[in-house]
């Protein structure tokens, strides 16, 4: 919009140069006549819409007083005041883009736009409070004087500042409040965040706690010289046959392996509950820097299994989808292994190196599928 208008003042200003060398001199009669038939039109629109305001005002006001009240404009905030309210947080930030949005496709600009938009907001958010004071301004004030605290005083000066103070509501100072709607949007989406990954830190740490608890049972009935490993699948059957031989019982050796498989699914819920803390944590950076991140690539939830071994942990598209992000995301030991591993064609290389990732990318069925059906996209990536 702004490169717009700076063209069509420019072209303006073109037209006008040339206008000025062709008709030198006085105007002539003919604009002269177009202007005064223009002013006499345009007087009289507006005297018929002051007056049709007035009488369709007189007819809809007594819908809006009540008993003994013959404030029209007091009960016409009323309503504003209890319609702002009712749209909720979600409400009142679509209809405030929408209207700024309107205004800007009408030729104001931008701050323009945000001013009258913040001067109509604040009047509907203040609705009730302008309603009592339209009634009895001496009572409304010593009500507000009488109630008022400190902080409230300090934030309703600097909300009335913001909107109505010169040079503040028309330029900076609605800047000011899109930088403030935008940070109180962030700061919303970030306590949000904060709370989902609180809920699966609790989840790991009771987790753990189990584990630890089933870890202690087990060892209460362990036999002597045995652990965890020989009731796994390769050596369970001489394990069994061991016990048997030594004397215990079928309800013994059952109650051993059931001890043996709680700590065994355990351990894999409590690992993967820290997997995901990290994936999640992962997804919540890039959204919050405008990355999208294509479905296939997504965190699969605490209770699935991640991506897994020789593939990349997830992959983001940059807000302008010219380049790619292929985070390492880390989850309980948030630590970088430096042991090297083979890769397929670029021999060793440590975790999180361009080789390492290259060879993950590689192997990665998503990534070829991603790639063939965004071949522009690969073009980019190659030549970087």
């Amino acid at each position: 919009m702004a490169e717009g208008r700076a063209t069509a003042n420019q072209v303006r200003g073109v037209r006008g140069d040339a206008m000025a060398a062709t008709v030198p001199g006085r105007e002539p009669l003919a604009r002269n006549v177009f202007r005064v038939v223009a002013l006499v039109v345009g007087a009289t629109v507006v005297l018929g819409c002051l007056w049709q305001g007035t009488t369709v005002a007189r007819e809809i006001g007594a819908s809006l007083r009540s008993a003994g009240d013959w404030f029209f404009f007091a009960g016409l905030l009323e309503v504003l005041g209890d319609f702002w309210d009712g749209l909720g947080p979600g409400g009142q930030i679509l209809l405030t883009a929408v209207a700024v949005g309107l205004l800007g496709m009408a030729g104001m600009s931008l701050a323009l736009a945000l001013g009258v938009t913040g001067v109509a907001t604040w009047a509907m958010s203040h609705g009730r409070g302008l309603s009592a004071f339209v009634r009895d301004p001496m009572e409304a004030t010593r009500s507000y004087a009488r109630a008022f605290t400190l902080e409230q005083l300090a934030l309703d000066a600097l909300d009335f500042g913001l909107t109505f103070m010169p040079g503040s509501a028309l330029s900076a100072g609605t800047r000011s409040a899109a930088r403030s709607l935008a940070s109180s949007r962030a700061a919303m989406a970030r306590a949000e965040d904060l709370g989902e990954m609180f809920t699966h830190f609790q989840r790991h740490a009771e987790l753990d706690a189990t584990l630890r608890a089933a870890q202690v049972r087990l060892g209460s009935i362990m036999p002597p010289g045995y652990t965890a490993r020989d009731f796994g699948k390769k050596n369970l059957k001489d394990s069994v046959k061991q016990l048997k031989d030594a004397g215990y019982t079928d309800e013994q050796i059952t109650a051993l392996k059931d001890a043996v498989r709680d700590v065994r699914n355990l351990r894999g819920a409590r690992n993967r509950a820290a997997e995901y803390v990290g994936e999640r944590g992962g997804e919540q950076v890039l959204t919050r820097e405008g990355y999208y991140i294509p479905q296939s690539f997504r965190s699969t939830g605490p209770h699935q299994a991640g991506p897994g071994n020789y593939a990349v942990d997830s992959m983001a598209v940059s807000p302008l989808g010219d380049h790619i992000v292929i985070p390492e995301i880390k989850g309980g030991s948030a630590t970088v292994s430096t042991k090297p591993v083979q890769t397929l064609h670029e021999g060793y290389a440590s975790q999180a190196t361009p080789p390492y990732v290259r060879d993950r990318m590689l192997r990665d069925q998503r990534m070829v599928q991603f790639f063939r059906d965004n071949p522009a996209l690969w073009e980019s990536v190659k030549m970087r």
